[in-house]
């Protein structure tokens, strides 16, 4: 046995047939009130970690029932918990660093997943640290798929001190529940506190990282991080100014009486402001695109800063326009449409009113548009309409737009035959304007006006 809690247990297994290990997840059912939800959570849980492939996450290889009971075979993740870790001693600022980086890092990859995954339930037990540093994630028994438009959970699940406010009943849990919940482990690693012990209550630590944590852990979710790619940078903009490198509880049902303090209420004492510092990360890459593609990329304004920001490029869009506080989170959006097709660029993002701030430097390759394989076929049918009388008045405008599909540098020929299609087309309208003309004419009125 591994591990065990209050709906089953852990087992270290033996394959038969292979030379290998896993862990056996047994869900045991004392209260048959509890059976319905409990094999609903057992079985989305499967359902969830089957469709993931992450280093951070153990994989899910199979999924059983015997005997009333139900099984789920996973990879064996051999080390020890930080809540084991931790029960040494805090974490030192290099490893708090590395450690949120990396989680980071993870719950980026399960909130960029199409049906974005929350975990809801992060915290030291659920996370092992295996030995060649990499943390695992473990326990994904009250994770959940975020339904957009939900007002609330169904229940109210996470583990006191580590569970947001809004996973009281309050709101729906998305990615900031995540985050919070990222904080409130990083602030137990650097000072060594249990904040299950008072919820909602930390103190203020020293230093950048103290800060960064204080606006993890806020009770309002729009004040904290807004996604898991703001949380990393941060971290990794810490790391590199300060120049360090990083050396080689039980989940229950949130009791409705353990409230929230207000969210008017002061969380932390709030730190001196600091001297702006500029854009994390300089210089922002956005990788290859193809034309009429867009993208989007989330960075950091790191410091006290206030001001309005500025594009030189119609293609480069950064919100908000105006920025005021510390460590304001950015959004840039590229819309290559704008764009030749073909090509590098890049562009400038200035913030007016400080110019001790060195402008942001986005990159962008476009790649050639391909021409659509339903172009030529679709030209050609359109051709052959074009020479039958009438018909044509309509394939006319149909063949413009199939040459406008196609990419710039290869029109030519498509052009050529939608000018075609237009002579035929303007040719049988000539035509059938003479032999109306002709059939509705008096000739002998008309040579008669003419003295003749």
């Amino acid at each position: 046995m591994l591990g065990e809690g209050g709906m089953g247990s852990v087992y270290l297994a033996a394959d038969t047939r292979l030379p290998r290990q896993w862990a056996l997840k047994e869900l045991i059912l004392q209260d048959e009130s509890e059976r319905a939800q409990a094999e609903q959570s057992f079985l989305a849980e499967a359902q969830i970690l089957s469709g993931l492939n992450h280093p951070s996450l153990p994989r899910v290889v199979d999924f059983f029932q015997e005997q009333g009971r139900h099984y789920l075979v996973m990879d064996y993740v051999q080390g020890e918990t930080l809540e084991h870790r931790l029960e040494k001693g805090p974490l030192s600022v290099a490893e708090t660093l590395k450690l949120g980086g990396q989680i980071a890092e993870t719950l980026e990859y399960l909130h960029s997943q199409p049906q974005p995954v929350i975990f809801r339930d992060l915290k030291p037990a659920n996370i092992i640290l295996t030995g060649n540093g990499q943390p695992m994630l473990v326990d994904f028994g009250i994770a959940r798929v975020f339904r957009h438009g939900a007002g609330s959970d169904t229940r109210a699940l996470g583990t006191p001190g580590y569970a947001a406010p809004e996973q009281y009943g309050r709101g729906q849990s998305d990615h900031r529940t995540d985050l919070y919940a990222l904080g409130a482990t990083l602030h137990h690693c650097l000072s060594g506190r249990d904040p299950g012990e008072s919820p909602f209550q930390f103190e203020q630590l020293d230093g950048e990282l103290g800060r960064l944590l204080a606006r993890a852990v806020s009770l309002k979710p729009e004040d904290r991080f807004q996604n898991a790619v703001d949380f990393r940078q941060a971290l990794t903009g810490i790391e590199r100014r300060s120049g360090v490198l990083p050396k080689s509880s039980k989940t229950s049902e949130l009791d409705g009486g353990a409230v929230p303090p207000s969210v008017a209420a002061p969380l932390l004492v709030a730190a001196p402001g600091v001297i702006a510092e500029g854009f994390s990360p300089p210089t922002l890459s956005l990788g290859r695109l193809d034309w009429g593609g867009q993208a989007r990329a989330s960075l950091l304004l790191q410091g006290q800063v206030k001001g309005k920001l500025r594009s030189d490029s119609k293609w480069l869009k950064v919100t908000p326009p105006k920025v005021s506080g510390e460590n304001v989170s950015l959004a840039v959006y590229a819309d290559t449409r704008v764009l030749d097709e073909g090509g590098k660029v890049a562009g400038l993002v200035h913030l007016e009113g400080s110019p001790t701030v060195a402008p942001l430097r986005v990159e962008l390759e476009v790649l050639p548009r391909k021409m659509p394989g339903w172009c030529w076929p679709a030209a050609v049918f359109l051709l052959l309409w074009s020479l039958v009388p009438v018909i044509g008045l309509a394939t006319t405008p149909l063949m413009f737009m199939t040459a406008y599909s196609a990419p710039r540098r290869k029109r030519t020929a498509l052009n050529f035959l939608a000018w075609t299609s237009a002579f035929f087309t303007l040719g049988w309208v000539t035509v059938s304007v003479i032999i109306v003309g002709v059939l509705h004419t008096d000739w002998k009125a008309f040579l008669h006006s003419l003295g003749i």
